[in-house]
This record gives C-alpha cells, sequence and structure tokens, in this order.
C-alpha cells in the first residue's frame, strides 16, 4: 500500500512535466532528486512503523551481567546453581595460574577474598582471642582467613548452597568443582583450605544481611566483602553494624559501588559518591582508619576476564 501511494505521488509530479513539455536536463534532475528523496523517506518512515508496530525485545549486555554477584530475589534459584557455585570455589581458592594463566595479565588483582583481610585489619588492634563475623561470606576463603585471628568465626550468606560448600571445606578441607575454559570446554579443579589455617574455628549459617537474626549477638571483627551495592536495601544493614561491632572492634568493608537497578532500586542508592555515603552514615557510631582501592579479576573463561576495584575502607568503632 505504500509503494503505491509512493508511485502515484511520482506520477502526480511527473506527468505535469511530461504534459507541458517541460521535461527538459534541467527538469529531470529536480524530478530525480524528488524522487530520491521520497523514497529515502518512504523507507525511513516504514522502518519507523515497523518497530512501532512489532517491537524488539531489548537485547541484555553480557559485558555488565554480573558473573559472581547475582540479584537478591527471593523467587530466582541462580545462588543454588553449580555454575554459580563453581564460579565462587575459583574466585576464592583458584591458584593464580588456574584463574589467570596469561604472564601479561594482573596479577596483582588476584587473591581479592584473602586480600580483604589482609590489607584492611588492623593487627596490632586485634585481640589474641577475637570472634569474627564474616557478612556475605559465599564460599568462606575470608572466614577461614579471619580465623588466623581470633578463637571463632562466623559466616553468613545469602546462599544455602554457598553455605553448605562453605561448610563441607571446613569438615573435610577440600571440594572438587569444575572450571570454564570456553564454550563446552572444563576442567577438573580441587578448592583446598591451606593446611595452616584453623578450619575447626569456623562455621557457616544461612541468613539474609538485611535481616538478620535478633540473638546474633557483636563482635571483634565484622567483615562485609562486596556484599553493600547487591543489598535490595543496603541501609538496612548499614544501621545495624554498631550493634555488631563491639567498642573499639574492626569494622572491614569493600564495595566496587557498582550500583544497578537489578539488584538495588535507584532510590536506595546513595546520592552523591558510596565514599561519602558511608562517611556519612557510619561516622557517629565509627571512625574511619584506612581506605585504599583494591582491584579483583572475575574470570568468566580462559580469555574474557572482568577487572574492577573495590573500595577497601576499615572502620574502628567508637568506644
Amino acid at each position: 500500500m505504500g509503494g503505491f501511494c509512493l508511485l502515484a505521488l511520482c506520477g502526480t509530479i511527473f506527468w505535469p512535466l511530461v504534459k507541458h513539455g517541460e521535461n527538459t536536463r534541467s527538469g529531470l534532475c529536480l524530478w530525480m532528486a524528488l524522487i530520491g528523496y521520497l523514497t529515502i523517506s518512504y523507507l525511513l518512515l516504514n522502518r519507523l512503523l515497523n518497530q512501532m508496530l512489532n517491537p524488539e525485545p531489548p537485547l541484555i549486555n553480557d559485558s555488565t551481567a554480573p558473573t559472581l554477584m547475582p540479584a537478591r530475589n527471593p523467587n530466582s534459584n541462580i545462588y543454588e546453581t553449580r555454575r554459580l557455585l563453581d564460579e565462587y570455589l575459583l574466585f576464592h581458592y583458584g591458584q593464580p595460574a588456574e584463574v589467570l594463566p596469561w604472564e601479561n595479565g594482573p596479577r596483582e588483582a588476584l587473591g581479592f577474598p584473602v586480600r580483604t583481610v589482609m590489607e584492611l585489619i588492623d593487627l596490632p588492634r586485634t585481640l589474641c582471642e577475637a570472634v569474627a563475623l564474616d557478612l556475605g561470606c559465599a564460599v568462606g576463603r575470608s572466614s577461614f582467613e579471619l580465623a588466623n585471628f581470633g578463637v571463632s568465626v562466623l559466616g553468613i550468606d545469602y546462599s544455602q548452597s554457598f553455605v553448605d560448600a562453605a561448610a563441607a571445606l571446613a569438615r573435610d578441607g577440600s571440594m572438587e568443582y569444575e572450571r570454564v575454559d570456553e564454550g563446552s570446554a572444563r576442567t577438573a579443579l580441587v578448592a583446598k583450605v591451606p593446611e595452616n589455617l584453623r578450619r575447626d574455628r569456623v562455621r557457616f549459617e544461612q541468613g539474609d544481611a538485611m535481616n538478620l537474626r535478633s540473638d546474633l549477638g557483636d563482635y571483634d571483627i565484622v567483615h562485609a566483602a562486596n556484599l553493600l551495592c547487591r543489598l535490595t536495601d543496603p541501609l538496612k544493614l548499614i544501621e545495624r553494624l554498631p550493634s555488631l561491632v563491639r567498642p573499639g572492634g574492626q569494622l572491614l568493608l569493600t564495595t566496587p559501588c557498582t550500583w544497578l537497578e537489578e539488584f538495588t532500586p535507584r532510590g536506595n542508592w546513595p546520592q552523591g559518591s558510596t565514599r561519602e555515603w558511608l562517611t556519612s552514615l557510619l561516622e557517629p557510631h565509627f571512625d574511619l582508619s584506612k581506605t585504599c582501592d583494591m582491584p579483583f579479576l572475575i574470570r568468566e573463561h580462559a580469555r574474557k576476564y572482568q577487572w574492577s576495584v573495590a573500595l577497601g575502607m576499615r572502620w574502628r568503632r567508637k568506644v
């Protein structure tokens, strides 16, 4: 129908030129230009109408899809998938060559779950019999590291499969898993807790960081790595932190400040920078004693990685 209308319009323009003998070279050039303009206009209009009448579904940008940090949607079972569990086991326990086989890769970004403890903790001011809480512990590597600095550590995570895996590692010291190399190619690996760490001091339980049980108690060290910007309402956890950290105790926080609506409603995002937001909320109860930039590397497969830089902060609970 659109093509017929275009031909009729062209005939309307061309016929007077032929009828009156005005089909000179300049007239024909003008006519051809008009035909070209109308043809392009028709094609663009036809495409626009097709898009309006038959919209295509939105594309998912694979580069922004989080591999290790899924949304906390209680109706989704992504936390309980074997694929995600294997990715976390590699992130927490993979040897450098297993995670990054490329010599020119960013090796300083490896070992993030260990570095969030070792680079943030204040060793001279850590009690010999400290008790520690690891919120968002995932499969437990940071929890085991914390056991070097205290008599007991409790790791809490939203995922039951993560908690089960961490508990199995505490019991057995190792666990088999698979690494994605590319496509359907896989490599069998074994996650191992270092022998020098006290597995007997660590226990794990399932829990929601936004709704922690009321009898959780307080701790000398509270560790929460890359958790805040994956909570639906991070303010619920922030408001609970003063009661979780004992006077003089340490709060070890990291966040990549990656605020996304699929995880956190925009209304619950910081209005300015995450650092300023956290400072305004925590300063009434804590003193900031250290900040640092902490790179980390997430492997999707052998030739694709996500490199990010988390904001690391150490806060001391006011006495």
